[in-house]
């Protein structure tokens, strides 16, 4: 062969090398990853952005009226999540309600932190459906309701955890994410468990009593949502202006009681979701709100007006302040109005035929005969009528 050939030869190889190599050598820095958001959402408008590899079961989440508490349900096919139960009080309207739509088990419930007005339900909840994982934020609080809360768990020997960073599938394109936010603040509210709940491309965001100290903290793990749950039941303390800069919602939901002592949802709250741009809906006005999306759009229902009415003492709970079981207050408040006791309103229940008796809401009342029911109004009476302590629900 020619030199000239040759020469030419080798010239057309090495292009062929150099133009079918990666661009870059392998000492060029790696370009910078964006970090992932949230496509916005609007009303019953697909969200922008690229279509999802994978089609989402639809789903719903239902931030149930619970007057001054919380208590949100996110149902997925047949995997479901309770995050929050409310008040003492409300445990039997939460059972009623989302039965219907529990599948087996309760999959997952979220204690987001240990306040009356978020876990006062939790016995009710833990004995009436089978429960398959507790996360909670592991903070402790000296009240009755929360030892009750745990002792409950640990006798039914559910698997419990605390918050951490990580994630849980909860089916096709579905998944409920923990973002640990620190733990062992002086306030349990700034403990509380956060967490994301993404059905496809639409997100929602539960923040439980987090305040805006802890929000501020944690900024940068907090990525841009279309629903949001304000913190504190919309405190003037909570959902910050750099929080709601940083999340970006389409709308956020308020969950309050109507007059609540509090003065929640706080106007300046409002005012900070208002400048934003961000649509705010309340318990207080809506009652229960349910959210449903097919992962690219979402629509709310509502249910109207709250039609929660509080205990006579119910300044004295949910303030951290009391060590005094809601259900019992509950029966002193109505006996100081000269209200009747009933089966209704009575916080124990006693047999009168295996001279035993309950808290209202244990299992064996629901299994009770109504001829057997005899309301009580103190575990004192209980034990003055010659009643003995249930060995399930332990009054």
């Amino acid at each position: 062969m020619k030199p000239r050939v040759l020469l030419a030869l080798l010239i057309i190889m090495m292009l062929c090398l150099t133009g079918c190599g990666p661009e870059g050598s392998a000492d060029d820095p790696a370009p910078e990853s964006k970090p992932e958001t949230s496509a916005p959402v609007t009303e019953n408008k697909s969200p922008a952005g690229e279509t999802a590899a994978v089609t989402p079961a639809s789903a719903e989440v239902h931030f149930i009226d619970v007057g001054q508490g919380d208590c949100t349900f996110i149902d997925v096919g047949e995997t479901e999540v309770l995050v929050d139960c409310g008040k003492a009080d409300q445990s039997t309207k939460i059972m009623e309600y989302i039965s219907p739509y529990v599948d087996g088990e309760l999959d997952y419930f979220v204690a987001t932190h240990p306040d009356d007005d978020h876990i006062g339900g939790a016995v009710g909840i833990l004995r009436f459906f089978t429960v398959g994982t507790i996360i909670d934020s592991g903070a402790i609080k000296d009240t009755y309701t929360y030892y009750n809360y745990k002792e409950e768990a640990e006798n039914q020997g559910i698997h419990m955890m605390e918050d951490e960073d990580t994630a849980f599938s909860l089916g096709e394109g579905n998944a409920l994410q923990i973002i640990e936010t620190g733990d062992g603040n002086i306030d349990v509210n700034e403990d509380s468990v956060v967490c994301v709940f993404r059905c496809g491309e639409v997100s929602v965001l539960l923040t439980g009593d987090m305040g805006s100290e802890t929000e501020e903290k944690n900024l940068s793990k907090f990525p841009k949502v279309d629903v949001l749950k304000a913190g504190h039941h919309g405190s003037a303390y909570s959902t910050g202006t750099a929080f709601l800069k940083q999340t970006r919602p389409d709308y956020v939901i308020i969950s309050a009681g109507k007059d609540n002592e509090y003065g929640h949802p706080a106007p300046e709250t409002l005012k900070r979701i208002s400048d934003i741009g961000a649509i705010s809906y309340s318990t207080i006005d809506r009652g229960t709100i349910i959210l449903k999306t097919d992962g690219k759009t979402l629509n709310f229902d509502f249910t109207g007006s709250a039609q929660v009415e509080e205990p006579a003492d119910a300044a004295t709970y949910g303030t951290g302040e009391s060590t005094t079981d809601p259900s019992v207050s509950e029966a002193a408040g109505a006996a100081a109005a000269g209200t009747e006791l009933t089966i209704e309103n009575a916080p124990y229940i006693g047999n009168l035929k295996t001279r035993k008796f309950h808290y209202a809401n244990c299992k064996s009342v629901r299994d009770m005969k109504d001829k057997n029911k005899d309301p009580l109004g103190s575990r004192d009476e209980a034990i003055r009528l010659g009643y003995e302590p249930c060995g399930n629900c332990h009054p």
